[in-house]
């Protein structure tokens, strides 16, 4: 191996690294695995190259935030430790890689997009202080040199001088040795040769300096490259400003190559569950030997990451017959079969249920798979083109632009909610059409008959949250029905990105990120009753939906989306032609109010004249109140929804004097 172009983790935090390992092995599919030490390793995620070095940090930033991992670890020039050595520290140990399955190439747009909902900081907020090392790093030494250069600590206040200096700690904590990073920044302040303005003590004070270094590096700073940035003068800013957009990480180890002995053997770190307890018949720990025998059999059972439940992946040993379809759910019929197999081993005659259950679950815990994902990451794309046509193809939508436009995000959305669950997905198809038009089946065949529901409970019940467990795509039926409040709780209800609650039986609250995406069906055209929140929906209306076509080409629709989200197409609406494209079709399904053309054509009059329209206005002379009452919140709040609608905001017409609307 020479060198790989790629974005990595530091899981230094041996608390959480295995944990960490899996997840980030499981959300993200890195290529390779290193153990630095015997509970901390290092993952690497290959990437075509950065355009600049700023998006790199950024994304290095937001891995370890997300992992767990180092936060300093995010300079594009960073020596990590090799497989092949012996890591020095404590008892000497042999660092293992090994490359790892279903390994992901990614672009760096793809890789932003995937954690895009991780926030990082380039300085605190609102004066928050952060550890050294978390906020954005300078690209190298010779940067913070060239800063420092470039400030004259004689142009600045002792409370600018307090803030740079801890700029500069903050930006190079990453980029130098902490004694290195001192040195420098002592020269800097011997530059200092007068004393502070405010008569308050003398530049360059070493005892000065020293607490200043100490309480940075106990409590944080909140300060980083943008200050420094800002101290520096106009005419060097433009290049340190390049500098950090141009340096290129291959440039650093150009030529470099790393010569490995042979194909290393990762070292096998023995898991607690595996020490050999078969000699102590007399005490066994129970539960683990009830693991010890699942796993030695190799019984095909697993914990299905999508549907959050134990799962049989083949026959077990006591199936008689082969069930219709693998993986199939866990059943209390296995449960006592499981029970009766672990019995017949040596002194496990008097094993109780809860220690059976608990070898399952901790066998079950180290055997996670996803169907889902293994489904989209096992798809071939064919190349031909066919997710833009989805809606006018397949479902005959009328039209075609718009249908053009979210039909692709509708199934790169999909995608996006089973790799990246949680991910941000606040928008939701809505399919029109005629009773009997096959809506509803169209969905199941997208999703599949075990990831599709045709139906959810009452949205302020817990049920509702464990009904999307497992589920990839939800239909709600016939929004046309729904009340004004009813379709309010289901727009908070399909923009939550986390599911919490306690699964039946469960003794722990569990907080499952949602892996589901809503679609909704109507017979009706005109059933959005606020205008506030139709952005959330985008109406699709369908004629003849082709369903043979849609079975024959479901995987080459799911393999183009896969393929199209991995090169970081967004699954939502960006940009104004887009959100206008959506409003002009929200618009013709809100449902108008009565008084709507009358209070439109009145409110204009007198915008036209540049007058702003009163309620009293509207209310006296347009609808012909005898006696408009003011604090009649039912008319008021009717007449300010058509004005908000037809494009008026409410304005004070006068310091302390009445409200008015005029046009925006």
């Amino acid at each position: 191996m020479v060198r790989i172009r790629a974005n990595f983790v530091d899981l230094d935090n041996t608390s959480t690294a295995r944990a960490m390992a899996e997840a980030m092995i499981s959300d993200l599919h890195p290529s390779l695995i290193v153990q630095s030490s015997p509970e901390k390793f290092h993952l690497y995620l290959r990437t075509s190259p950065y355009v600049d070095a700023a998006g790199f940090r950024l994304t290095q930033q937001k891995l370890a935030a997300r992992y767990d991992g180092d936060r300093s670890i995010c300079n594009p020039a960073r020596i990590m430790r090799l497989p092949g050595f012996l890591h020095q520290k404590g008892t000497p140990f042999l660092v293992p890689w090994k490359p790892l399955q279903g390994a992901q190439h990614w672009t760096p747009e793809a890789l932003a997009a995937a954690l895009q909902g991780v926030q990082v900081a380039q300085e605190g907020a609102d004066g928050a202080r952060q550890p050294l090392g978390t906020l954005m790093q300078a690209s190298s030494r010779q940067w913070l040199q060239a800063a420092m250069d470039a400030i004259d600590p004689n142009d600045l206040t002792r409370e600018e001088w307090s803030r740079v200096y801890w700029a500069f700690m903050q930006a190079g904590w990453g980029v130098c040795q902490p004694e290195e990073l001192r040195t420098m920044l002592d020269a800097w302040c011997g530059r200092y040769v007068r004393p502070w303005a405010s008569g308050s003590g003398q530049g360059n004070d070493p005892n000065d300096n020293h607490g200043l270094w100490l309480n940075a590096e106990r409590h944080g700073t909140s300060t980083g490259l943008p200050t420094i940035l800002r101290a520096v003068g106009a005419e060097a800013r433009p290049a340190l400003e390049a500098e950090l957009r141009r340096f290129d990480p291959a440039a650093a180890f150009g030529g470099m190559q790393i010569a490995l002995p042979g194909q290393i053997e990762p070292q096998r770190r023995l898991d607690f569950l595996d020490h050999d307890t078969s000699m102590n018949t007399h005490c066994k720990p129970v539960s683990q030997e009830a693991y010890r025998i699942i796993r030695d059999a190799q019984l095909p059972i697993g914990f299905d990451e999508f549907k959050r439940k134990v799962a049989v992946r083949a026959q077990l040993p006591w199936e008689k017959i082969t069930a219709p379809k693998y993986p199939r759910d866990w059943t209390d019929t296995d449960d006592a079969f499981l029970k009766a197999y672990m019995q017949s081993a040596p002194g496990m005659a008097r094993i109780a249920d809860n220690q059976v259950r608990d070898g399952l679950v901790m066998y079950v815990d180290r055997n996670k798979f996803n169907p889902v994902v293994d489904y989209l990451n096992g798809l071939g794309w064919d190349r031909v083109q066919r997710l833009n046509e989805l809606l006018t193809r397949y479902f005959s939508a009328e039209n075609a632009e718009f249908a053009r436009l979210v039909g692709p995000k509708f199934l790169i959305g999909m995608v996006a909610r089973a790799m990246q669950p949680g991910c941000q997905r606040d928008e939701m198809i809505i399919l029109e059409g005629e009773q009997g038009a096959k809506k509803s089946t169209a969905l199941n065949i997208l999703a599949g008959d075990e990831y599709f529901s045709d139906g959810l409970p009452n949205l302020h019940d817990k049920d509702a949250m464990q009904h999307l467990q497992g589920m990839w795509l939800i239909e709600i039926g016939e929004l046309s029905a729904l009340r004004k409040s009813e379709i309010e709780d289901v727009k908070r209800f399909v923009t939550s990105r986390t599911d919490k609650f306690r699964p039946a039986y469960g003794r722990n609250v569990v907080e499952s990120p949602r892996t589901s995406v809503f679609a909704g069906t109507t017979n009706n055209d005109t059933y959005l009753r606020d205008p506030t929140g139709a952005r959330r929906f985008w109406p699709v209306a369908c004629g003849q939906i082709d369903l043979d076509a849609l079975r024959r080409d479901r995987d080459q629709l799911f393999a183009e989306a896969v393929a199209r989200y991995r090169a970081g197409e967004r699954w939502w609406l960006d940009g104004d032609a887009e959100q206008a494209l959506a409003r002009g079709e929200t618009e013709q399904r809100q449902e108008r109010d009565p008084w709507h053309d009358q209070v439109k054509l009145f409110a204009e009059g007198w915008a036209a004249l540049g007058l702003p329209v009163t309620m009293h206005d509207v209310m006296a002379q347009c609808l012909g109140f005898a006696t408009p009452n003011l604090q009649d919140r039912k008319i008021t709040g009717r007449i300010a929804e058509i004005l908000r609608f037809v494009g008026f905001r409410r304005k004070r017409l006068v310091r302390g004097g009445p409200y008015g609307y005029v046009k925006k």
